[in-house]
């Protein structure tokens, strides 16, 4: 399943927003070096439980992820993450 992302780097705290129909993904690393998107990665990985590839905007704020979850799997997450905010 592919979904869109921003991504905002250099923040304080890192963490995972929705926002307007996509997901907002807060990183404190820099883009530097791949280090932002490895965090990305790494951050989506944990809150999906499932595998996760950058497909494309690996330079860009906004990016395209394949995650190997299933819809319903990808909703009840979602609706977690809801009801966190």
């Amino acid at each position: 399943m592919r979904i869109n992302i921003k991504v905002i780097p250099n923040s304080k705290h890192s963490q995972i927003t929705k926002d307007e129909g996509h997901l907002t993904i807060h990183v404190k690393n820099p883009p530097d070096k791949g280090k932002a998107n490895k965090e990305v990665t790494k951050l989506l990985t944990r809150f999906f439980d499932c595998k996760v590839q950058i497909c494309s905007g690996a330079v860009s704020r906004r990016k395209q992820v394949e995650l190997e979850c299933n819809e319903q799997e990808f909703s009840d997450k979602l609706n977690k993450l809801s009801k966190k905010r």
